[in-house]
């Protein structure tokens, strides 16, 4: 029977005996260990099968009963003890007999002995409860490992692999599968039969016999002999129609093929068997023909595979001929298409809006012949600049902001069936650095910066720490990122009173931050944090840790462990870089007060530190990802892709960014909620986008804009995470100099849960300089009725709003006076959380700990990745830098994601994953007579695998002139996207679902022959924004139960009221007539 520890007396001193360091020796004076190998120093034991334990003089117990007791230690540190069981003393002790006891008496199981670290056998003399005479601590002893007794290589289909071990008796398990042969799934090896050899294994094999350990997992790998390959002549490509395809093979061999996409095998349904080493297949449109040998003297060949297309049918683009039918395309973007006759030219149609130059490269068809051109065309369909090379084309230009065209054709009327492979990308951008320092500064150095954080807490000041919050609500506002060399980090400078801020223009702008779930450590979460890094680039993770001896890193500082049962210290922020799942768990081993901690299995990140290039592996460490305190922050992925130049105005009134959110308990179940904020016109000017943070996972949103004495739907779409989002607005809307305008969001997250909103307010000890006034920001539960949550709370709603034309944005008169801060105590019943980040817990590294996010859920990736993935390989990551003694880590680790990302998308031609994504539809569509039309469309991502299918519809421009129809689809579905009610023109954007940063956006212009009536004017906002009154075109339509329109209905209902009420007063007078 299991009995606990804290029954015995005698546990109490075993556990001193595992702890103990005082050795024992081989034979003491009164047990003798035999056939065995002597003690280690600490007096362990390492047992054999047939390891003993004897009296060393019989005689000297006079009679006196014996009895022993085994006490295991597992590997989760708990315990097992067996009873006190009689022995006698004239026979040794067989160790292996008594843990076979302990088995069959259910003290633990064979499972759990794999597990044991150190066992004890206690012997006492006299009575159960006589006082320990001696112990003996061990390792119980373990199976000899499997052998295999053919080498890895090889063989013959049917070859017999046989396996053996020196252990008498033991069974072994084995697996084909890659899994544990340890697993109750494994296979039992019949040593009658052995390993029949009929395809390529990897063999894992390990020896097991009651009251022995396991032994150790070997493997080998084993390969089977084949039949041949096929060739098909033609080669794979275009051809004309009715053309035969001859497949061949050696003599000796057999083809078997299939037409319909299934697998060739012998007599199965669809699988043409020829009979001989040759076939011939007629092709009369597009085929895919999969092939395959047999001989019967070896294992059937790998499965090949011949793709045609008939002439004229052209690739996935066609038809793209002219700039009228151009594909429009994402960028940057990596696309395989073919020149199907020699007439056939392709047209690609890409935006751009970037400050370094474009680079175009055309990679020739697999051909000696192939001499095919590349050209560059404005929107106008002038000529920019041409490649006519030997061999690959290159075009690199410096383009101002618009639309383009790619177009590649033959050169003498040359055309192949082979692919040519077109990369539309940035030209490399050399050096990246950006600026720390500047950062800092701006955020934290309240003597030279207005609009900073005031920390009270800590040390103050730049000493106080920072989070991922912060540095984003620097890069939101257009204060940075600003280059290293303009503003350099001060590492020698002893005198922190001496740092500043230098206000300098920003290199690029801040376009998104995607905040990754909270990791739960299993492999879902893991999953979203490898798909970040390997779709985008370095990812910002927060972590606790005690640096110096006590800390959690190996001797060299290159493997990093933090165990759930300590989580002391204060927080760093790092970036990860890459992992690696063959790390063994081993490697992140750590003792942490005497306590020794092991991950509970293999496989780290690649992380980059802050502490120059001398800690670790050059800069670089592996964090396990058992490690407890992994993203102990949100961990994000920064895109300052954006142009400086991209805008030439900001309107904004959240200087300090996200500091708490806004949850009201007060509004409606439908679980919507709108913000708005309200702004001044400083001229005339074009509102292009919009900017805000999703604070959930899939939340849907929509846009309004209130402007001109009009409400109007102007974007719609969808956020996968959580995170801080621009959304562009296509054509935009024209606002006066000097014209009140508001930007409301709708939100509604897709699980039907509460709703949170992003809010910037003072509070004390951290956000004190948070200004607002009254009617800038308002929150509401059905966009009809407004709190104004500046004159409630001094609080702002964290929108921004960016327009083209002069005059500039909001100005720091806009921006209001402090108000008063409140303390985190003073907020319980307010519908607003606690401060998103607090400055209470920063280490001496500086990274403060932050309170969760509202939680939600979002499918994980279904991009299967490599074991080993490193950003360093694709020139992806900027060197290590040292923070020095500043708690600047945040700053670091901010701007380490934000350069590996740049660097990233500028290296498309080496990206995996998601090549591109395209759509095939029409410019425009036609009012019908009873004035609504269909409009259909299918996005094309590519490369063509079920992993990366998934497409993400949004909506920009006029969208009051259409019902949206479809927000999700898969690649090549075409599918009725929405449904044109008014002439107007609205901007379709496709999203790739496995990678967001590839989209691609085409205008749709929505036309009528004959004028219909013009829509009725709009409700205005008051003067105050709104307070209290109706916002037309915001509001939701009333529903019936199936989540139809109700407005006609009600209408109708309306007037039969009124024709009864005329009827009953006609009634009435013809009565009193």
């Amino acid at each position: 029977m299991k009995k606990t520890v804290s029954l015995f007396l005698a546990v109490v001193l075993a556990v001193t005996a595992v702890f103990s360091c005082a050795p024992l020796a081989f034979a003491s004076e009164f047990l003798v260990v035999e056939n065995c190998e002597e003690p280690d120093e600490s007096g362990l034991y390492t047992a054999q099968e047939d390891t003993t334990v004897r009296i060393a003089d019989p005689a000297s117990v006079q009679g006196q009963p014996l009895h022993y007791m085994l006490i295991f230690t597992l590997k989760n540190k708990e315990m097992r003890v067996t009873e006190q069981i009689e022995y006698e003393p004239s026979q040794p002790l067989r160790l292996t007999d008594a843990i076979i006891r302990a088995i069959e008496d259910g003290v633990l199981t064979q499972e759990e002995l794999e597990g044991v670290s150190v066992a004890i056998l206690s012997m006492t003399v006299g009575d159960e409860d006589a006082a320990l005479s001696e112990d003996i601590r061990f390792l119980p002893a373990a199976c000899a490992p499997v052998e295999f007794l053919q080498e890895e290589g090889q063989y013959p289909v049917s070859e017999e692999i046989g396996l053996s071990t020196q252990t008498q008796d033991a069974e072994i398990r084995y697996t084909l599968d890659g899994t544990s042969p340890l697993h109750e799934s494994a296979l039992f090896y019949d040593r009658n039969t052995g390993i029949v050899l009929t395809e390529d294994m990897n063999i894992r094999a390990s020896a097991r016999k009651a009251g022995l350990k396991s032994s150790e997992i070997v493997q080998a790998a084993y390969t089977v002999a084949k039949s041949g390959a096929v060739a098909a002549s033609p080669v794979p490509g275009t051809v004309p129609a009715g053309t035969e395809v001859t497949l061949s093979a050696a003599e000796g061999e057999t083809i078997l093929y299939t037409t319909d996409g299934s697998v060739p095998e012998k007599g199965a349904a669809g699988t043409e068997d020829a009979g001989t080493n040759r076939a011939s297949v007629t092709v009369n449109g597009d085929m895919v023909i999969s092939a395959r040998t047999y001989n019967g003297a070896a294992a059937p060949g790998d499965v090949q595979r011949f793709s045609y297309r008939v002439s004229g049918a052209g690739d996935t683009y066609e038809p793209n001929d002219s700039a009228v039918s151009a594909t429009e395309v994402s960028f940057p973007a990596k696309l395989k298409a073919t020149l199907h006759t020699a007439s056939d030219v392709d047209y690609y149609k890409f935006h751009y809006n970037y400050q370094m130059p474009v680079e175009l490269l055309l990679f020739q068809p697999d051909d000696d012949n192939a001499a095919y051109t590349l050209s560059l065309l404005d929107e106008s369909g002038t000529e920019v600049a041409r490649s006519e090379l030997e061999g690959d084309q290159r075009i690199t230009a410096k383009l101002s902001e618009g639309d383009y065209y790619a177009v590649v054709q033959g050169n003498g009327g040359y055309f192949t069936e082979q692919e040519y492979t077109l990369v539309l990308s940035k030209q490399a951008a050399e050096g990246i650095d950006l600026s720390e320092y500047n950062m800092l500064n701006a955020m934290l150095n309240a003597d030279s910066s207005e609009d900073c954080y005031t920390p009270t807490e800590g040390r103050g000041g730049i000493l106080s720490g920072g989070d991922v919050y912060m540095a984003l609500a620097y890069l939101a506002r257009w204060s940075g990122p600003v280059l290293e060399a303009d503003d350099p980090y001060m590492l020698d400078e002893l005198d922190y009173f001496d740092f500043t801020y230098n206000e300098v223009p920003a290199r690029y702008h801040l376009r998104q931050a995607i905040l990754l779930p909270d990791r739960e450590k299993n492999a879902e979460d893991t999953l979203h944090y490898k798909n970040a890094i390997y779709t985008y680039g370095a990812i910002y993770c927060g972590l606790r840790h005690i640096e110096g001896e006590n800390g959690y890193y190996d001797e060299t500082g290159s493997y990093y462990y933090k165990p759930e049962e300590d989580m002391a210290g204060g927080g760093h922020a790092i970036s990860l870089v890459g992992w690696d799942d063959t790390v063994p768990a081993e490697s992140f081993t750590v003792t942490v007060d005497g306590e020794t901690y092991t991950p509970a299995g293999d496989g780290a990140f690649i992380a980059k530190n802050n502490y120059g290039t001398e800690k670790g592996q050059n800069g670089f460490f592996y964090i396990s990802y058992y490690s407890a305190d992994l993203s102990a922050n949100s961990a994000a992925a920064i895109f300052v892709d954006d142009p400086a130049d991209s805008y030439d105005n900001i309107y904004q009134y959240d200087m300090l960014g996200y500091t708490n959110y806004y949850e009201p308990s007060q509004y409606s179940r439908g679980k919507v909620l709108y913000t708005k904020n309200v702004f001044e016109a400083a001229g005339d000017q074009a509102i292009k986008a919009v900017s805000f943070y999703a604070m959930h996972e899939e939340q849907d949103y929509d846009v309004y804009i209130e402007a001109n004495g009009e409400t109007k739907h102007v974007a719609s779409g969808t956020h996968k995470y959580k995170g801080y989002y621009t959304v562009e607005l296509g054509d935009g809307m024209l606002v006066s100099s000097g014209e009140t305008f508001s930007v409301i969001i709708r939100l509604q997250n897709r699980d039907g849960s509460d709703v949170a909103a992003a809010i910037e307010m003072p509070i004390s000890g951290r956000s004190e300089r948070a200004k607002a006034q009254a009617g800038q920001s308002f929150t509401s539960a059905d966009g009809r009725t407004w709190t104004d949550i500046s004159q409630q709370y001094s609080a702002n709603n964290c929108i921004k709003v960016f327009t083209d034309g002069e005059g500039g944005g909001t100005n720091e008169e806009d921006q209001g006076e402090p108000g008063t801060a409140l303390r985190v105590s003073q907020l319980s019943g307010t519908g607003i959380s606690a401060p998103a980040a607090t400055a209470d817990t920063a280490s001496a590294s500086g990274q403060n700990r932050t309170a969760a996010l509202p939680q939600g859920e979002t499918a994980a990736p279904a991009t299967e990745l490599p074991e080993k993935f490193d950003l360093r390989d694709a020139g992806a990551v900027t060197p290590p830098k040292n923070q020095g003694w500043i708690p600047s880590c945040w700053t670091f680790a901010a701007m380490s994601s934000a350069e590996s990302i740049l660097l990233r998308q500028n290296n498309i031609a080496e990206k995996l994953g998601v090549e591109s994504i395209s759509i095939n539809s029409a410019d425009s569509v036609d009012l019908k007579a009873e004035g609504t039309a269909e409009f259909t469309a299918a996005a094309v991502v590519m490369p063509d695998e079920e992993e990366f299918s998934g497409v993400k519809w949004s909506y920009a421009g006029d969208l009051d002139s259409i019902e949206i129809k479809m927000e999700d689809s898969v690649s090549g579905e075409q599918t009725v996207l929405f449904t044109a009610k008014l002439p107007g023109t609205v901007t379709i954007t496709a999203t790739s679902t496995a990678d967001d940063t590839k989209s691609v956006s085409k205008t749709i212009e929505i036309t009528q022959a004959s004028p219909q009536p013009a829509p009725g004017p709009s409700s205005q906002p008051d003067g105050n924004g709104g307070t209290g009154q109706d916002t037309a075109g915001v509001q939701d339509s009333p529903k019936t139960n199936d989540g139809k329109d109700m407005t006609l209905w009600i209408v109708l209902a309306v007037a039969a009221a009124a024709a009864v009420v005329v009827a009953v007063i006609l009634l009435n007078r013809k009565k009193k007539q």
